[in-house]
């Protein structure tokens, strides 16, 4: 694909090559689930907009399952596709309230930290960062806007002040956060929230090898190979940012980070395969 006009517009944006083979797939897979949740919707006696509604909220759901899971992994490509049928398990047991805004943000963080783009920041995309991390300060999950200042310092390839873009970020999240009456107590609940944190100190275990293995992966734009250390730093921010929030929100979180404890079991899981499978 010819990346030259997003070049132009912005070094963190990373657009979807419908002539891709796993891109077409996860297009073809989202309209299927969307279909299979329209005829369910109907079945369950939904009016025609309830019905389309919630068709698209599921076809958009299973392209941002596979959207996150691919920044947390960029090495497999076939993890994310575990993830999207672990997400769509986890959704039918535990609902499909899910919160694709708050994950979506995640994403850009960690595309940040992995250098999966392999270009600076343009001033367009820190300025984009920082009004998110504003925007997401108003939420229940203001704690993102926290991650994005911590990526902020992480990116290596940074040409724009980074102590001064940290500072700004943390600033206004808090400060949105503060205004939208977000700062409340930590309210942990339930069991799930152990299962939830034992998920992840399991997965931090299992990345670790990330960092030591052959990359053959490059970048999307400059074809320089990934940096598996830029890799693991990227994941464990995430499962960090997500073990906070789940400890932090409660049982909200744990229900509405579906996609991203989905992520993390699909990464786990073709790790697993990855490492034990003959060379």
């Amino acid at each position: 694909m010819n990346y030259k006009m997003f070049n132009n517009i912005s070094s963190l944006a990373r657009p979807v090559d419908p002539f891709y083979f796993t891109n077409l797939l996860i297009s073809i897979v989202s309209v299927v689930v969307g279909g299979v949740a329209l005829i369910y919707a109907f079945s369950q006696g939904d009016e025609l907009v309830e019905a389309i509604f919630f068709a698209g909220q599921m076809a958009i759901t299973v392209f941002v399952v596979w959207f996150f899971a691919r920044e947390l992994d960029p090495v497999y490509e076939w993890s994310a596709f575990v993830a999207v049928a672990v997400s769509l398990v986890m959704m039918a047991v535990w609902g499909t309230s899910v919160a694709l805004l708050p994950v979506a943000v995640m994403a850009m963080y960690a595309r940040v930290v992995n250098g999966v783009i392999g270009m600076p920041l343009l001033v367009t995309d820190v300025i984009v960062l920082v009004v998110v991390a504003g925007l997401v300060g108003l939420t229940d999950y203001w704690l993102i806007g926290i991650m994005g200042t911590v990526a902020m310092l992480y990116d290596r390839t940074a040409k724009y002040p980074k102590p001064l873009v940290a500072i700004l970020m943390v600033t206004l999240t808090v400060f949105a956060a503060w205004q939208a009456d977000q700062l409340v107590a930590p309210s942990i609940e339930g069991s799930i929230g152990g299962l939830v944190l034992m998920l992840s100190g399991i997965f931090l275990l299992i990345a670790q090898p990330m960092a030591k293995r052959p990359i053959t992966m490059t970048t999307d734009r400059t074809k320089e190979s990934l940096n598996g250390q830029a890799i693991l730093n990227a994941q464990n921010l995430i499962v960090l940012t997500g073990v906070i929030l789940a400890i932090y929100i409660g049982q909200p979180a744990l229900e509405g980070l579906i996609i991203l404890w989905a992520s993390m079991v699909g990464v786990i899981l073709w790790q697993v395969i990855e490492q034990i499978k003959p060379a």
